[in-house]
């Protein structure tokens, strides 16, 4: 329980690092196929996503108003 409870954490917590968007969306996918709980509906888990990406990225990903994940 410890091991998923830090993969949870984690997941809430993660953060794009400068221009890494491969690396964090990469990551990203990952810990969603993980945590479950944290992302269904898909909803949850676009917003989790967003909420990471820096700042720059986040408000034309914003602006577009993507439905989905891809």
């Amino acid at each position: 329980r410890d091991e998923i409870q830090k993969l949870e954490t984690e997941y809430l917590n993660l953060k794009m690092v400068g221009s890494e968007i491969e690396k964090y969306t990469t990551r990203s996918h990952e810990l969603a196929a993980m945590c479950p709980n944290y992302s269904n509906p898909p909803y949850k888990r676009i917003e989790l996503y967003i909420k990471g990406l820096v700042p720059q990225i986040k408000s034309m990903v914003t602006v577009a108003n993507l439905n989905n994940i891809q």
